[in-house]
């Protein structure tokens, strides 16, 4: 408004003038725009923006006058300031307000919140399995809490179907959350099952289904856990998962039950009431870790992954070659 005034004076707009004083104040904003502190930059644009329009309107107001023209000088210099300040004010009560969380983020963290209570599920299978059968008081909670994450999955079903008609650049599509809510099913139901026949199974063959599955050795307890919190932290954030993982566990389950000794199967064996309900024990125990490695692969296909480790052994290889 300043340079209007030193340019045209009192009237209304003088061409001469002003090309002199917008030369000099030119050089002065192109100064700080380049040469200010990053803080400041949106302050120099805002100043030079607002600059520019109040000798661009008022020098067309003052030769080519036209319907709506916001006048000249202070005119269009208070119109101008107050523009910046409600904005200014529009986005400070913005700022105030909760950003709302999408639909595809509130799923995740759903699945994230029902796969943290499979995790404790496991926890507690590995604590108790010495002496499951001092603990029945469990089973009807264990129980219990099956129900209750089947119907809390259950009920994410039609909040999933709908996310195809969300615009959002979310990983977590329909898609993508059919898959992992599959899998926490199948985790949920096997775990269940493990709970609840574990405790039916006798000493013998519940100690020999804890060597032939590794399921009490210190590395696969760490295996498992660890990827059921690098999936559930993966759904809470969205960021993508490590390269290299304690999996497949399905082959860890393998090595670490490699003491095992393998019975030849025999027909007693198969008509004995308690060896079957140890094979679906082991079953359903293998269908836990391959679920597991079925939420990593659809996690990665859908998130990516990050710290991507070159396998050592082959460059070894390369190496010595």
């Amino acid at each position: 408004m300043v340079c209007w005034y030193i340019g045209s004076g009192l009237g209304t707009g003088n061409p001469y003038g002003l090309a002199a004083v917008t030369a000099v104040m030119g050089t002065v904003l192109m100064y700080f725009r380049l040469y200010s502190p990053p803080q400041h930059t949106t302050t120099v644009i805002l100043s030079g923006a607002t600059f520019t329009l109040v000798i661009g309107y008022g020098y067309i107001d003052g030769h080519r006058p036209t319907y709506g023209n916001p006048g000249f000088g202070y005119e269009v210099f208070y119109r101008r300031t107050l523009l910046v300040l409600i904005g200014f004010g529009v986005g400070f009560i913005v700022s105030l307000l909760p950003w709302p969380t999408s639909q595809s983020r509130s799923i995740a963290r759903e699945l994230a919140g029902v796969l943290h209570a499979e995790a404790d599920h496991y926890a507690l299978l590995l604590s108790s399995w010495n002496h499951l059968e001092d603990d029945v008081r469990l089973i009807p909670a264990v129980e219990s809490v099956g129900i209750h994450l089947a119907e809390t999955l259950t009920a994410m079903q039609r909040p999933i179907d709908n996310l195809r008609y969300e615009f959002s650049s979310s990983a977590f599509d329909t898609q993508t959350c059919t898959k992992i809510k599959h899998s926490l099913e199948q985790i949920n139901r096997n775990l269940t099952i493990i709970h609840i026949l574990g405790a039916s199974l006798p000493r013998a063959l519940r100690d020999r289904f804890a060597k032939a599955s590794g399921l009490l050795h210190h590395r696969a307890t760490g295996d498992v856990m660890v990827t059921f919190a690098v999936i559930e932290q993966a759904l809470k954030t969205g960021d993508a998962l490590p390269s290299r993982l304690p999996t497949p566990l399905v082959v860890r389950c393998l090595e670490h039950g490699h003491s095992a000794d393998v019975a030849t199967l025999t027909k007693e064996m198969l008509r004995d009431r308690q060896y079957r309900t140890y094979t679906v024990v082991m079953g359903s125990y293998l269908g836990v870790l391959g679920m597991l490695d079925d939420l990593v692969l659809t996690l990665k296909e859908a998130l990516g992954e990050s710290y991507v480790v070159p396998d050592i052994v082959s460059l070894g290889d390369v190496e010595s070659r």
